[in-house]
């Protein structure tokens, strides 16, 4: 573990002493603190550690196949050419100012190791959120999604984002759920993918490019996001049309899936759609089976499967 934890501090500080966005930030604070470089160091091992440890636990391995060396090969000096591109375009800018930047160090150290980690978790928290309002009771992707949306929050309160895209990326997560719950043939759907789009793309304009996301990060996350919203809601739709063929007058006598708990009232998965229903009597939590006696309406009227059972 001792040559695990050198690695990290050697690590930290190469970071903060290689040309770069890090090296430029700490030039910058050390003006104001003697210690800011090793606060910045400090910031940037908090993001470190997590990958070394997965290297240390054996993760290594993976990285000795020959198609993810291959991949790690292009993609690192894809990332070189681009970073010499912008520093040909960007030469003969000066900027001078003799202002603080509005971060402490370690944020610093955190924010600049990798700008684009508060769009990443900022994403990661809409679909853990979305996932879990369309199949309640499975709390972890809601556990996950709401940890992350505190973290992004977090991350985005120290860095110059433009509030308005904040706003359109809300907007298209409430489109979508929209979508699901309501027959907008896919206009919803559309609408919150633009109002993404949009969302991402004014959320740093015209901020510093230091603290700028890299460019291929957006559109991934906006690729990956519409991806699983039109799974859902194919899974949906598909759902919708195998009810109105089967018939719900074939319910009575299914087994269902307890998903949030029957306290009388809560909520059963039956076939891949969620249905509230109510039990007879007692309770019944999370993961029991019941069996549907009726239908009313929207609702689902169940009995526990083991009553059932010592009645027969």
């Amino acid at each position: 573990m001792l040559p695990f934890l050198i690695s990290v501090a050697v690590i930290s500080l190469s970071g903060v002493m290689m040309p770069g966005p890090m090296f430029a930030v700490t030039v910058a604070k050390s003006y104001k603190s003697q210690f800011a470089g090793i606060k910045i160091a400090l910031g940037h091992a908090l993001v470190e550690i997590p990958l070394m440890l997965l290297i240390y636990f054996g993760f290594a391995r993976f990285f000795h196949q020959e198609p993810v060396q291959i991949a790690l090969y292009l993609a690192g000096g894809g990332v070189l050419v681009w970073l010499g591109i912008g520093m040909f375009r960007a030469r003969g800018r000066v900027t001078d100012k003799d202002r603080d930047l509005p971060y402490n160090s370690v944020v610093a150290g955190v924010v600049t190791s990798d700008p684009t980690i508060a769009v990443i978790l900022l994403s990661l928290a809409m679909l853990g959120i979305t996932v879990e309002i369309f199949n309640p009771g499975l709390i972890f992707p809601g556990v996950f999604g709401g940890i992350c949306a505190f973290l992004a929050s977090y991350s985005l309160g120290f860095l110059p984002i433009n509030y308005a895209g904040i706003a359109l990326i809300a907007l298209a997560g409430g489109l979508f759920i929209a979508e699901v719950f309501t027959p907008g043939f896919g206009l919803f759907a559309g609408g919150g993918v633009a109002s993404l789009v949009f969302g991402f793309l004014i959320l740093f304009s015209g901020r510093p490019t230091l603290f700028q996301p890299d460019p291929w990060v957006i559109p991934t996350i906006i690729s990956v996001i519409s991806a699983v919203i039109a799974f859902i809601i194919y899974h949906v739709v598909r759902v919708h049309r195998r009810q109105a063929t089967t018939g719900r007058e074939e319910l009575p006598g299914k087994t269902a899936t307890v998903k949030v708990a029957l306290e009388p009232e809560g909520t059963v998965l039956h076939e891949g759609e969620l249905w509230t229903a109510i039990l007879d009597e007692g309770k019944a939590k999370p993961g029991e089976e019941v069996m549907i006696t009726k239908f009313e309406g929207m609702k689902l009227y169940v009995t526990k499967k083991q009553q059932n059972v010592k009645q027969k």
